[in-house]
Formats: C-alpha cells, structure tokens, sequence
C-alpha cells in the first residue's frame, strides 16, 4: 500500500486541539504517514514570531505551537505547511523553506515537492488585487507578505509541466471560485485558483480560508475544503484523509 495522510485546515495555533483531532482520525481511517495543512497555521515559536502575524492585536496570541518544539504536544506525523494571510511570514522568509521545528517543515512560497511517493504543489498566501498583480512582489511590511504574487503563481504553473501533470496533490490558502459558496450563499473563491486546478489538473485540491467543510469536483479533481480542526457533538471537523493504492490511485477516504 502507498500513502496515507492527513489534511487540516487552518490551526490557528491551535496544536492541542489539532493533536486531538488527528487521534479522531486516526480512531477511524487508521495511521497517517504524513500531515499537509492548507495555511494559517500560526506556527508562533515564541513571542518574537507572534508579532509578524496580521490582525487585530485582541486576535493575535504566541498559541501552543511552543508545546510542540518542547515535545509537549504529539502530532504522531510529520507535519507540512503552507502560509495563509495569518501566519508569522517575517521570520517565515527569513529561515526560508525547510524544517521549522522538530517533526515540522514550512513548504515556502511557492513549489512542488516529493513528500513519500506524492507529488504536492503548493502556493502561499492569498490574492490581492492590489498587491498580486503588480509587475514585482512587494513585501516592505507584514501584512504585504500574506499575498501571493502573479510571478509565483507562473513559476508554479512552469514547474509543474516538468511533472507531466502527476501533480498528485495542490495546497492554498484561498478556494478557487465555483466550488462553492459562504453561509450566506454567496459565491466565493478566486478566479485564478480555479486556473490553477484547471492547467494543473491535481487529483486533490485542499484548501482553507472559509473555516467550513465542503466538497466539490473541478474536472479530475476533487476539490477539498476543510474547516479549522476540531471535534463536535456531531462529528470531526477540518480534517480529511487520503490514501494511494497498490495500483497508484489517490482518493480521499470516506
């Protein structure tokens, strides 16, 4: 059998809560050999790390990510994330893509990575109309750092064409528009992650943002949007496992 792995939503800071849910998961499909997390991790090893993320001071907390460095709190799989719009980037960018605690590896900007024997694209941040489609990325301050830019969004449509579109898996932030709809419902989702799926064709689209579970299909692609990790009276929310077979398959688990 290949892999199996987990994918979660956004943390938040929130590793107990995560640890736990990953046990729930565990309780039904099994062990997982690795984590992938679709952005606002807010993976705050300590105070200094906190201040580089964006929001209001009242939302911003260090969390218990420090509990995880220090071996407290037990994730059971190697964890790999992306950046959303709430995460530390300041001292993210400086370190660069590579591990970030024990156990814990920050994927980067932008890329396509082997994590066992699957193929993950990834891109972090989000659209900014402002910011993105400028003809170089500008980050002089924190909050211009959660945007991707249309540059990495082309580097990461040429890279994938090395992999003969065996791109087995694509993580962001934002959803791509016509998957779905708000509470309200309202269409959300950008128009350029939609493209994205389209010109890249994974076989599993995760993603976070929304905070709320939804599942949808663009083309060969099924697209996974995942709530923030947690577990209610009525069920697991913001985790989803997924598997490949003897004969290579990839699917989510029901």
């Amino acid at each position: 059998m290949g892999s199996r792995f987990a994918l979660v939503g956004d943390i938040h800071g929130r590793f107990e809560v995560l640890a736990e849910a990953l046990d729930v998961a565990r309780g039904r499909w099994g062990r997982f050999d690795f984590v992938l997390a679709v952005g606002d991790v807010e993976p705050n090893r300590g105070f200094e790390d906190h201040l580089g993320v964006v929001g209001p001071p009242r939302y911003r907390k260090v969390g218990d990510f420090p509990q995880v460095v220090a071996g407290d709190i037990t994730l059971g799989a190697p964890l790999y994330f992306i950046g959303g719009n709430h995460d530390p980037y300041p001292a993210l960018d400086e370190a660069g893509a590579g591990e970030w605690a024990p156990g814990v590896w920050w994927l980067g900007r932008w890329g396509i990575t082997k994590i066992r024997d699957v193929n993950v694209g990834f891109l972090s941040g989000i659209y900014s109309p402002k910011y993105s489609d400028l003809l170089e990325p500008k980050r002089d301050h924190a909050k211009q750092r959660t945007y991707w830019h249309r540059s990495e969004l082309e580097h990461l449509t040429r890279a994938a064409r090395r992999y003969h579109g065996r791109v087995d898996v694509l993580l962001t932030h934002d959803w791509p528009s016509g998957a779905g709809t708000n509470r309200a419902g309202q269409p959300v989702g950008d128009p350029s992650m939609r493209q994205l799926v389209e010109k890249l064709r994974p076989r599993i689209h995760a993603c976070g943002h929304m905070h709320y579970d939804h599942r949808a299909r663009i083309g060969p692609t099924q697209v996974v949007c995942l709530a923030r990790p947690h577990i209610a009276s009525d069920g697991l929310y913001g985790v989803a496992v997924a598997e490949r077979d003897r004969r290579g398959n990839l699917q989510i688990l029901p």
